[in-house]
């Protein structure tokens, strides 16, 4: 649990952890003039091209186009927030944490308590796995072809038989009954507590950096029920944030740029044990926004393996649109013969899998596949069924244009005309007459983006270019949000005159936008003064007769629109005098 702090105590860890050491610690990095240079850690390259400047306490991939300060880096490579990433570098140069509220001590201490009950729960369960008692455990594992590499590398264990052994073996340790069954390890009924796992394997379960956060087991005897028991959740486990061995997937994600997500824990023990290490698992629950908000951080590209039987194929459709939404592209591999991953894995090998995984279905395929099930195609109301719900998952698409390709994919497959598919995606007819008139945000197209992008880097490289850049181009005028707010505080120090120390001013802003920060200083190499002012003169030039274009068109419109109205007209009237007082050929 790390807490939040102010700006004061972050700018003091900033200027105290040297960027140079502390990627140092992770990288084999070599100088190379005023700078650094490594094989960047988030993506797989042969050829440097990860940028660690040591003047600015920056570092930038010109591959992958991660870049940050010492934050975002601790933030990328241990998979933590920022608050995390600010404490876990006080720590390592002992700078002390500020005083925090009773509230969050007593918090705090709750949760080391229930981290290190589950530690210890964890070596419990291991010395009984390798024990006499464990035999019966080990030899199921073995059976069902999980070697003892992997049983090392996931940290398996077995919960003996009987109510209270774990429990007693806890106490003696001198943990308190209350902090095991805050960890969820005991159950607490009338007349005491009891082992919530018994006679059961054990699969940790851990957080994205690798810390035991609960536990998961399965039965040995076909009289046990459930057959797989998860801990409850508890203040550091939630099931619909946590990953299944994310942090041991992790490397293999960041160099494939690909995950590979399934349902149970031993499907991911065996694509491990096969070579697939980029596997993780859901905890028997489907994917959620926050898994794909978290994935994303990683890779834009996911396969769903998850079982062959319908249960599986349905938990893959509705995990689908979660992806979508967050602008990742999901593909669905169906295992044949309704096997699940594991079994499938055993019997097809490598060569198997890996030809699944490299055959499967875009979500398109993969739904319409269900729907041929469940209506008939050939006729118009079963066509209109499948489009219709086809068209519900479509929609959720955030880019127009790849919900535009998926429109034309239906109008191939099922021969109805587009304008009734765009209808039906609520995506209006491109008109070949001039555009309708529309307001400022219409004009967002990559080349006006890439112009806003040269004027903060310029500004930002060359702040006394900035005063003139703010008189006649406002932060508000960025149509992208982030890029707006890096606008509004670069503006603000150019305002008050003081210098634009990069690392600095990162570390002020939410890591995401901090990381665009620096991404965009180093879009572009602006050192020679004269000519990166000659430019910046011509595109705040164009920028502006662009942004006055569209506040003028809008007026027209209100104009249109309030024929019958001489006051508003009149309003209307003296805005488009100010709009026009603005003239280009001021803009020196």
């Amino acid at each position: 649990m790390a807490q939040h702090f102010n700006n004061e105590f972050i700018e003091r860890v900033r200027e105290t952890a040297d960027i140079i050491p502390v990627i140092s610690h992770y990288l084999s990095i070599k100088k190379t003039g005023a700078n650094y240079k490594a094989c960047c850690p988030f993506h797989n390259e042969k050829t440097p091209s990860f940028v660690v400047s040591p003047q600015k306490q920056i570092f930038k991939c010109f591959g992958c186009g991660k870049a940050g300060n010492v934050f975002h880096f601790i933030m990328e490579i241990e998979g933590s927030s920022f608050p995390e990433a600010v404490e876990h570098l006080a720590k390592e140069y002992n700078i002390p944490l500020p005083e925090k509220s009773k509230h969050f001590e007593r918090e705090q201490k709750k949760a080391v308590g229930v981290m290190e009950a589950l530690n210890w729960a964890k070596t419990f369960f291991q010395r009984h796995l390798a024990s006499e008692q464990g035999k019966e455990a080990r030899e199921y594992l073995l059976y069902r072809g999980i070697t003892k590499s992997t049983m090392e590398k996931f940290e398996l264990g077995y919960a003996p038989k009987g109510w209270d052994n774990f429990l007693k073996e806890a106490k003696q340790e001198g943990f308190a009954e209350q902090v095991l069954l805050d960890a969820g390890l005991v159950v607490k009924k009338e007349n005491g507590y009891y082992d919530r796992f018994r006679h059961r394997v054990i699969f940790p379960i851990w957080n994205s950096r690798g810390k035991v956060i609960a536990f998961g087991g399965r039965v040995l005897s076909s009289q046990d029920q459930p057959k797989y028991l998860n801990s409850p959740e508890t203040s550091i486990f939630q099931k619909k944030k946590t990953l299944y061995a994310f942090h041991l997937a992790r490397e293999a994600i960041s160099q494939t740029k690909q995950v590979v997500i399934m349902e149970g824990y031993t499907d991911v023990l065996m694509a491990h044990q096969k070579g697939f290490t980029g596997a993780i698992a859901t905890l028997g629950t489907a994917l959620t926004p926050e898994h794909a908000g978290f994935i994303k951080r990683y890779s834009e590209h996911t396969v769903l393996v998850f079982d062959g039987d319908s249960a599986g194929m349905n938990a893959a459709s509705r995990s689908v649109e979660h992806f979508l939404k967050k602008g990742i592209e999901v593909k669905i591999a169906v295992p044949p013969q309704k096997l699940d991953p594991f079994d499938f894995l055993r019997e097809y090998g490598v060569d198997g899998f890996r030809e699944m995984i490299t055959d499967a279905q875009d979500f398109f395929d993969f739904e319409l596949q269900l729907l041929k099930k469940q209506h008939d195609i050939d006729s118009i109301q079963g066509k209109r069924n499948v489009i219709r719900e086809l068209s519900k998952t479509i929609i959720t698409i955030p880019d127009e244009i790849t919900k535009r390709l998926f429109a034309q994919r239906m109008v191939d497959v099922f021969h109805v005309p587009l304008d009734s598919v765009l209808l039906e995606l609520g995506i209006k007819k491109s008109k070949k007459v001039a555009p309708p008139v529309q307001n400022t945000q219409s004009y967002v197209n990559a080349l006006a983006l890439a112009e806003q992008n040269f004027v903060l880097a310029a500004v930002m490289q060359h702040p006394s270019l900035g005063p003139k850049v703010f008189e006649y181009y406002q932060p508000a005028d960025f149509y992208d949000p982030k890029v707006a707010k890096i606008a509004s505080v670069v503006a603000e120090y150019i305002e008050k005159n003081e210098p634009i120390e990069l690392a600095a001013l990162s570390a002020q802003l939410e890591p995401e936008i901090g990381q665009a920060l620096v991404s965009i200083y180093y879009s572009e190499n602006l050192e020679n003064l004269e000519k990166t002012a000659d430019r910046l003169k011509r595109t705040i030039k164009g920028l502006v007769r662009q942004k006055k274009r569209a506040q003028m068109n809008k007026l027209r419109q209100q104009l249109i629109t309030s024929a019958e109205n001489e006051e508003k007209q009149k309003q209307i009237l003296l805005n488009a005098q100010e709009v026009c007082k603005t003239r280009l050929r001021d803009i020196e």
